[in-house]
């Protein structure tokens, strides 16, 4: 079950806006990305079967954020596999409704979880406003989105001082509640 589909290919253009990572990488036929489709499918090799399913489902989405987070995954599995770590795929953890990304385990000794994550959604965003707002408009929407946060934020320590004011007796002691 490789990542790319096995196709002679013959596009040697650059990507299109409007076109999806996977779509423009599994059709180039530009030495470069020759090369990295290579490359990707020998670390998608080293994942234990039972992870590949997921993750190529996820590599091959036209919505490039579940392509990239699958990217990352792919990432550091094979990062942390050169680096001499055992890896478990989805582990479960006790307490908790969700699975990170990888249990990390050298030598039986080290261990660790890793989740791989992406803040794609603010990046986008900001990106899509710079691209459709000239720089005046841009300075004064960012500066509006400045005022509007600082003005959440000091409702929100007035909620705080307030909730704090009613817990504490004024004439308690500042040592007695740091004690």
């Amino acid at each position: 079950m490789p990542l790319y589909d096995q196709i002679v290919r013959a596009e040697r253009r650059a990507r299109r806006q409007n076109e999806s990572s996977f779509d423009y990488m599994n059709g180039s036929a530009r030495p470069g990305i020759c090369a990295i489709r290579e490359l990707l499918e020998q670390w998608f090799e080293h994942l234990q079967d039972d992870a590949k399913a997921d993750i190529r489902a996820r590599f091959r989405s036209r919505d490039d954020v579940q392509h990239q987070s699958a990217w990352f995954e792919l990432f550091w599995h094979e990062l942390m596999r050169r680096g001499g770590y055992d890896l478990e795929i989805h582990p479960t953890v006790a307490n908790v409704t969700t699975n990170p990304d990888f249990l990390a385990q050298r030598n039986g000794v080290s261990r660790f979880y890793l989740e791989a994550t992406l803040v794609h959604q603010y990046i986008n965003n900001i990106s899509d406003y710079l691209t459709r707002a000239s720089t005046h408009k841009f300075i004064n929407g960012y500066i509006d989105q400045l005022k509007k946060s600082y003005a959440q934020l000091r409702v929100k320590q007035a909620g705080i001082r307030k909730k704090v004011e009613q817990e504490i007796d004024p004439s308690t002691s500042p040592n007695r509640i740091l004690n």
